[in-house]
């Protein structure tokens, strides 16, 4: 594996702090680009992890992304508070399907208030199927909404021309594998970072 494209992540929702060792461990053993935990466990993820060039990311919006912006603002805040590098806000596709441009406010709020700390911000898509339609625009929102990262799904890969057509050169390409046959050279190239769940990760496999 490339291990400086992954991130690692926690796989099970109801994680405990044993899951939550476990990774951090991992993050300090193996050359990984970053950690991804929820919201709950990043106090202590920031510090054990402290000093480390990982990047920690969190999400907020957290499933289908129908939280008031308020309130993903509010946890946008708390968590850069702590110490992230990256947070992810899932798109809210009832709102997207209902006035795109919704959307597009609620991303640059977003966007502005963690470019203010110098935080990444990364547009998440959910795991759901969408039109090509509905991926050209977007990514037309993300390229307008100052989106630092695109992240999408395995199953998404079907849009990979679309995405590759549309989306700015500026803003990266980030996935979420839950096949590790699919960590290919191939897989890299198009992809900057993969995200994969840390039991999936073997440290004894290098892809050069």
């Amino acid at each position: 594996m490339q291990f400086t494209h992954l991130i690692a992540e926690i796989s099970n929702p109801y994680s405990s702090e044993e899951d939550v060792i476990k990774l951090i461990d991992l993050g300090l053993h193996l050359p990984l680009k970053g950690v991804s935990i929820p919201g709950y466990w990043v106090k202590k993820v920031c510090r054990d992890l402290h000093g480390s060039d990982l990047i920690i990311q969190s999400c907020i919006g957290e499933g289908n992304g129908n939280q008031l912006t308020q309130v993903k603002l509010f946890e946008l805040q708390q968590l850069i508070k702590l110490g992230v590098n990256e947070v992810a806000s899932v798109l809210n596709v009832g709102a997207f399907r209902t006035n795109p441009t919704w959307c597009k406010i609620e991303c640059l709020q977003l966007a502005q208030t963690a470019h203010k700390d110098e935080v990444l911000f990364t547009l998440k898509l959910p795991p759901i199927d969408f039109t090509n339609s509905e991926i050209i625009e977007i990514c037309s929102l993300a390229n307008k909404a100052g989106v630092d990262t695109l992240f999408i799904h395995q199953e998404h890969l079907i849009y990979m021309d679309n995405i590759n057509q549309n989306l700015s050169s500026d803003i990266e390409k980030q996935i979420h594998i839950y096949d590790t046959n699919l960590l290919t050279e191939t897989l890299f190239e198009n992809f900057q970072t993969v995200n994969i769940t840390y039991d999936q990760i073997n440290p004894d496999v290098n892809v050069s």
